[in-house]
């Protein structure tokens, strides 16, 4: 860990390993926790393991190294301080999509840095970070598309035929528009009703 005399390169590392393995702890913490969290935690032990690696390829690199490092360095201290603000929450479950990009954010930025700096961590680690990339972009893919699925199911309903999904029905003074047949609203307010609307 890093003094105070050392160079702030070494406190910025210093703070993002810190901040994901907190993060870690949440996670292992947290009950009844989704599948995918499960899988982001696994990733998140790679990421903590290969800036350990990094911190210490740095103790004994030349200063033109750690001056081209620094800066990304110190994006990955802000980045590690927008994860774990988004897994704190009580209700961080809900914040699937963006704790995965955050956390591939992460693996891509390494993967930079391991192909710039070959030394900066281990064969193993750099097959495991391979590997990882893969997993969370299938799981960026997945979530997408699971998202847009539920939006379409949700709030939308084009040409003839049944309508599949939930439909918004609102009470009080407001506009309704139904593209379909479905319950009308109580209260007052305009209702269009039998149209399709198509942005």
């Amino acid at each position: 860990m890093s003094d105070d005399g050392e160079p702030s390169i070494f406190k910025d590392i210093d703070r993002t390993i810190s901040k994901i393995n907190a993060v870690i702890a949440v996670i292992n913490d947290k009950s009844n926790i989704p599948r995918y969290f499960k899988m982001l935690n696994r990733q998140l032990y790679l990421i903590s393991k290969i800036f350990e690696n990094t911190e210490t390829y740095i103790e004994r690199a030349n200063e033109t190294t750690k001056t081209d490092l620094a800066l990304t360095i110190k994006k990955w201290k802000y980045k590690a301080m927008d994860l774990y603000d988004l897994f704190v929450p009580e209700d961080c479950y809900s914040q699937q999509d963006k704790s995965i990009q955050v956390i591939k954010w992460f693996l891509d930025n390494l993967k930079g840095i391991v192909a710039k700096f070959p030394e900066t961590t281990t064969s193993r680690n750099k097959e495991a970070l391979a590997k990882a990339i893969k997993e969370v972009t299938q799981m960026e893919s997945e979530s997408f598309l699971n998202t847009d699925n539920l939006r379409r199911q949700t709030f939308t309903h084009f040409g003839s035929g049944p309508r599949s999904g939930h439909q918004n029905i609102t009470t009080g003074n407001s506009n309704q528009y139904i593209s379909v047949g479905g319950n009308q609203i109580n209260g007052p307010g305009t209702q269009y009703i039998g149209t399709n609307f198509i942005a």
